[in-house]
């Protein structure tokens, strides 16, 4: 007998009956979804003494994306472990913007004869 869970009737499911279309109520549950659900990975979180170990499953994921999250997270960790002020950071990144400037200034700007 194959039974389709139905319409959600006063926090009580109706089973119907797939092939006879009879119906009648059942236990007190919530209403089921229709159609697929989605339920997310599990990801698993161990932490011990100083460390954190974190599982995440990478299915669908392309080799690139894992690469790409595991370099987010050490950057991360760089930073909250800096001790470079805001106003230093700040500094850093113009020196660093202006190096590469004068570097670079010929590949961006036509030769003028």
């Amino acid at each position: 007998m194959r039974v389709s869970r139905g319409k959600a009737c006063e926090s009580f499911v109706i089973e119907k009956h797939v092939s006879t279309g009879t119906e009648k109520p059942c236990s007190r549950a919530l209403p089921v979804a229709v159609g697929p659900v989605y339920r997310p990975p599990m990801i698993a979180v161990k932490a011990e003494h100083d460390r954190l170990h974190v599982t995440i499953p990478t299915a669908g994921m392309t080799p690139e994306e894992v690469n790409d999250f595991v370099s987010r997270l050490r950057v991360e960790s760089v930073v909250r472990r800096s001790r470079l002020t805001p106003d230093a950071a700040w500094k850093l990144s113009e020196d660093i913007k202006s190096g590469w400037w004068q570097e670079n200034e010929r590949r961006f700007t036509p030769e003028v004869l």
